[in-house]
């Protein structure tokens, strides 16, 4: 799951959720203040077919919903693969509008250091203006943006795979002097993402704990010296993988980020979020295994869900490939955020993925909230009543 594919760049139903949402008291408002081709995001075949337990369709083991306190919503947000080459300025516009008009305050953009620095340590005019435009296009309609920087440029590895992180001195200086200018140059960006899912190959080459450790330390040193007041986010990791987490803890990674992102996709993929955790990383409810082991580093920081969502439509019937009706969906994302709400404050901002579903059958295509047509799913029209009952 994850960004895969970078280009070239009803009312009963909702009433309904509403309902089951805010069933306890809550205080109001909202928490906070090239590559590889084909899917977005949505389980990876060779990881979980290897990993997750059996064909685990059976019998749903879930948690009992009673809140263990009362909070507040945390911030909602989705993906916005905004600088995609499916994307026209004219598509841009009308899913930011779908967006805002359905209570999106923050997107989270994937950007590339290869489209910005593609040949040598200057930034390239064409890939800067084009990321400025959609900046812009983003802060207009009174969003919030998180930038996801990732994708190395062969002149720093030698290599034409952007999945390579940069390491050694050498390359590590290059990605620390590109993060400073990048964060003076795009003042805008209040919170910056190191990284997509290092914890997995086909996004991090070599998923190496203490590789991404140096890559997450040279880029928050780059973002403060570039922007003091920007926040530096721990890239989201496939899955809620503790113990991968925790090695890049202990291998220098404590105290180089001040929000910590985590991707708490379910496998399988169309089992509910109240799914009792049962001690692997493949549950939603497996997120306090992580807060302790932050609090165990020393490390009492917010988390936010950088990606999180339920496909519509199963594309095959392997535990991976396995989806959801609309009206589960909606109601997937509805018990996502009461969960959160009343069990865990820590969590004070969530990123749907994603904002656009495609006319291709892919891995990714169905976790869309809005239809190539525009039409806006149930699961993205609930989100301004959800929010107004606090």
């Amino acid at each position: 799951m994850g960004i895969r594919n970078a280009g070239s760049i009803t009312i009963g139903l909702i009433a309904g959720l509403i309902a089951a949402l805010v069933s306890t008291p809550a205080m109001a408002g909202p928490r906070d203040l090239i590559p590889v081709t084909g899917q977005g995001a949505g389980f990876s075949q060779s990881t979980l077919s290897a990993k997750a337990p059996g064909t685990l369709k059976a019998a749903q083991t879930t948690q009992s919903a009673a809140a263990t306190s009362t909070g507040s919503l945390p911030t909602f947000g989705t993906q916005f693969h905004g600088m995609w080459s499916s994307y026209t300025d004219s598509k841009r516009a009308m899913v930011l509008d779908k967006l805002k008009a359905n209570g999106v305050t923050t997107v989270r953009l994937d950007v590339s250091w290869a489209m910005l620095q593609p040949t040598s340590a200057s930034f390239d005019n064409w890939g800067t203006d084009f990321v400025t435009r959609v900046l812009k296009m983003i802060t207009d309609h009174g969003m919030d943006p998180m930038v996801m920087i990732w994708m190395t440029p062969s002149w720093v590895t030698g290599s034409s795979d952007s999945r390579i992180p940069p390491k050694g001195s050498a390359q590590l200086a290059q990605w620390e002097t590109f993060l400073t200018q990048a964060a003076a140059r795009f003042p805008q960006v209040k919170n910056w993402e190191i990284w997509n899912e290092p914890n997995h190959n086909d996004f991090m080459r070599g998923a190496d704990p203490a590789v991404y450790a140096q890559v997450l330390a040279s880029g928050y040193r780059g973002v403060k010296a570039g922007n003091p007041q920007a926040r530096v986010v721990f890239a989201g990791t496939q899955f809620v993988d503790v113990p991968w987490i925790k090695k890049a803890l202990a291998a220098g990674a404590t105290g180089k980020y001040d929000v910590m992102g985590v991707h708490p996709y379910m496998a399988v993929g169309d089992l509910s979020p109240n799914t009792a955790d049962d001690g692997t990383i493949w549950r939603l409810r497996h997120i306090p295994a992580l807060r302790e082991a932050m609090l165990n580093a020393g490390e009492d920081k917010p988390m936010w869900f950088t990606e999180f969502g339920w496909r519509v439509g199963s594309i095959g019937t392997a535990n991976w490939q396995l989806g959801v009706s609309q009206t589960t969906q909606a109601k997937y994302l509805a018990e996502t955020l009461r969960i959160v709400k009343t069990e865990w404050p820590y969590v004070t901002r969530v990123f749907w993925y994603r904002e656009l579903a495609d006319n291709n059958t892919t891995n990714s295509s169905g976790y869309g909230l809005i239809t190539p047509k525009g039409t806006v799913k149930p699961a993205l029209a609930q989100i301004p009543a959800i929010y107004a009952a606090g």
